[in-house]
């Protein structure tokens, strides 16, 4: 998705619940993180990003890094 479709859909999410959180979650999703760091870092966040958050006055949260792990065998199912 690219940014202005990101960011569109944002304010029609905000305008349809009649404004803004104080913070909102995201994962590393490239439209909210420069680049991806390590573990531990602290995380860069993308200029236009800060600036839609600035405007509509909420922060931005990024979730930690971490390593997926997978059990070999398992669906997940019972």
């Amino acid at each position: 998705m690219d940014l202005q479709t990101f960011f569109d859909c944002h304010r029609r999410a905000l305008a349809h619940f009649g404004g803004a959180p104080m913070t909102i979650v995201y994962d590393r999703t490239k439209t909210v993180v420069r680049r991806n760091v390590a573990p531990g870092e602290e995380v860069p966040p993308h200029p236009e990003a800060v600036g839609f958050a600035g405007h509509h006055d909420f922060d931005i949260d990024v979730l930690a890094a971490y390593r997926p792990q997978a059990r070999a065998g398992s669906s997940g199912r019972s």
